[in-house]
């Protein structure tokens, strides 16, 4: 059977122990037999103790008792922000040592003062468990260089049974050389068919971008890949790189690719499209390119390259902060239209400088797109305006397969009466269950309930995320209820 428990669950002490955490973790469950029963399960799937600063002596006692499980499979731990630092991971690393069963493994480390040192060390406990197929580890935050990235990679690198594999290494201080060495042990892992690689905020630079596209091609079984390379020192070389390797990947169907807050230019995205035009298995594709120095002509040669991917049911572009404009929206519309398989799209454009009468002529060409289900739409800072607003809305009203919709209309100078018109051309959404609406006016009471009532309108609606508040049906219905009596001032 599978288990889902909170440290205090299986050390019967609470989680939230604070300063206290060496004396309430030295408690034991009130009931050991109990705690047998819960030691024979082969799947522990979600261990809780995420920001409980259960410090390594708690982390020492969770360990050993940890170890007791001789059955398990499957692991999936939580203790980021728990203050457990060098020795609490060492703790934790040894306890490994008696799982030879598994081949699962979860552990979010992140925001815990972990060295090289003791990553290095973790990972030589990882690979005694050579019979491991997936793997997901997390170490934001942390202290982690190079020398320890390298080190780590070459005993991961002996995990050769592994499918999955997904590791976060976000704001660590890891370079361009650290991640070439790291690239070396990756390529030996090739039964992956899922890895997914987020190293946001770290000096991956083009020499490191290089070495891991090189070693990729060996990973020729892989489906899932998703590389998140946000603020990571790359240019449009190594973009062209990862583009040229990628067409090694035949049996791709998912792609994630976040190159935002780089030097990409035009050049770098023109290799991609090239490259994604070849990968006709895709069926996910996500790709951020916000805040780089792209411009219009590279979101719609992006576009018109997903033409030849007949299989695309899941699509995301995210291009905030690029020279789009409003004559880009409607080319790169005039594309989109034509991919009619499409079940869930998610598009961020904001502040991009485009107006009004481009929006609505956007959400003309969004009419063709008649199977989606799941619609993302961020239109921030841009120069839409109420009227605008209302008249897009009059195009969305056409999809009616729609189950979710999200729309956020930030820095718009949208007004609440133009919400309130949106919201009304939902109605016709019969199938509509869950709307996220976010905006920059604070309504008052009146408006407020005005706004309540258009929503309550919406037939099937039974969620409502209002300016990041969080309403059922319900509740949205009782807030009406205390506001319907006023009167407009």
């Amino acid at each position: 059977p599978s288990q889902s428990l909170s440290i205090r669950d299986l050390l019967g002490g609470s989680s939230d122990v604070g300063n206290a955490a060496t004396e309430v973790f030295d408690l034991e469950l009130d009931d050991e037999q109990q705690f047998r029963a819960v030691a024979d399960v082969s799947q522990l799937v979600s261990i809780r103790g995420n920001g409980s600063r259960i410090g390594p002596h708690g982390m020492a006692r969770f360990g050993g008792r940890l170890a007791e499980f001789r059955h398990l499979t499957k692991l999936g731990v939580d203790c980021s922000r728990g203050n457990i630092g060098m020795d609490g991971l060492a703790f934790f690393s040894e306890c490994l040592e008696s799982a030879a069963l598994l081949i699962d493994l979860t552990l979010d480390a992140s925001d815990n003062a972990i060295d090289s040192a003791a990553f290095a060390h973790f990972g030589q406990h990882l690979r005694t468990r050579a019979r491991l197929e997936k793997l997901a580890l997390d170490f934001t935050g942390n202290e982690i260089d190079s020398e320890g990235l390298d080190e780590f990679g070459q005993h991961l690198g002996v995990l050769t049974e592994l499918s999955q594999l997904s590791l976060k290494l976000c704001g660590n201080k890891i370079d361009s050389d650290g991640f070439v060495s790291f690239s070396r042990s990756l390529g030996n892992l090739v039964m992956l068919k899922d890895l997914a690689l987020n190293l946001e905020g770290c000096a991956v630079g083009l020499q490191g971008l290089r070495s891991f596209s090189e070693r990729l091609q060996a990973l020729v079984w892989l489906t899932d890949l998703s590389l998140e390379l946000s603020s990571c020192e790359i240019d449009s070389d190594g973009l062209l790189g990862l583009a040229n390797c990628l067409e090694s990947l035949h049996h791709l169907s998912k792609l994630t690719l976040d190159f935002s807050e780089n030097e990409i230019d035009n050049h770098g995205v023109l290799a991609l499209a090239e490259t994604l035009k070849r990968l006709t298995m895709l069926g996910d594709l996500s790709i951020d390119c916000s805040h780089t120095e792209i411009d219009a002509d590279a979101v719609v040669l992006l576009a018109e390259a997903l033409l030849s991917l007949s299989q695309l049911t899941r699509l995301s572009f995210e291009f905030s902060g690029n020279a789009i404009d409003s004559e880009g929206l409607i080319e790169f519309g005039r594309h989109l239209k034509e991919l009619v398989n499409l079940t869930r799209l998610s598009l961020e454009f904001s502040d991009n400088e485009i107006r009004s009468d481009a929006l609505v002529e956007f959400g003309e060409q969004l009419q063709s797109l008649e199977k989606v289900v799941d619609l993302d739409l961020h239109f921030e800072n841009n120069e839409i305006g109420s009227d605008g607003f209302v008249r897009f809305g009059g195009k969305l009203k056409n999809l009616t397969r729609l189950t979710k919709l999200t729309v956020d209309c930030s820095d718009n100078e949208v007004e609440i009466d133009g919400l309130i018109g949106f919201v009304k051309h939902l109605r016709s959404l019969q199938q509509l269950t869950e709307l996220t609406l976010c905006f920059d006016q604070t309504p008052d009471d009146v408006w407020m309930g005005k706004l309540c009532q258009a929503l309550l309108e919406i037939p099937q609606v039974v969620v409502f995320c209002i300016q990041h508040s969080r309403y059922t049906r319900a509740e949205l219905a009782f807030r009406m209820t205390d506001l319907e009596q006023l009167e407009p001032q």
